[in-house]
């Protein structure tokens, strides 16, 4: 059953563009571990022990991590924040092909979720960046 994380902190340890390995420390500061994507390398697994010794190694779909753009099961640290993939390709396609979408007409106060978050590309676009995302 996956850990649900309410309370945590997360930093990318690793200036990769695949950001595979995230520190969590968790309220209490007993629980720090080490979050990897599925395409995490060994050797930086290896550094992130030697950064933080007695960290625990954690995967991602063994915890309860969401999106922090529509909340759907985050698939892992990317573009510098736990998001989906949905949420992340319509970010990568955004910089990819340069897009720029027109405001809507609610004034940008769209729902976006799991259900809605195809409904307004602005408006999702715009959660992306307020949540953190960013191509570097």
């Amino acid at each position: 059953m996956p850990s649900q994380l309410n309370h945590y902190s997360e930093t990318n340890l690793f200036n990769s563009t695949a950001n595979e390995i995230t520190y969590l420390s968790f309220n209490n500061g007993q629980h720090d571990c080490c979050l990897l994507n599925d395409s995490a390398k060994h050797s930086e697994l290896d550094k992130c022990f030697q950064i933080l010794p007695g960290c625990k190694q954690l995967y991602t779909q063994e915890l309860d991590v969401r999106c922090r753009i529509c909340g759907d099961q985050a698939s892992g640290f990317h573009y510098g924040v736990h998001s989906c993939e949905g949420c992340k390709g319509f970010f990568r396609r955004t910089l990819k092909k340069q897009l720029v979408y027109t405001p809507c007409k609610t004034g940008s106060q769209c729902r976006i979720d799991q259900i809605t978050r195809n409904k307004c590309q602005y408006c999702r676009y715009q959660k992306c960046l307020n949540a953190g995302m960013s191509q570097d």
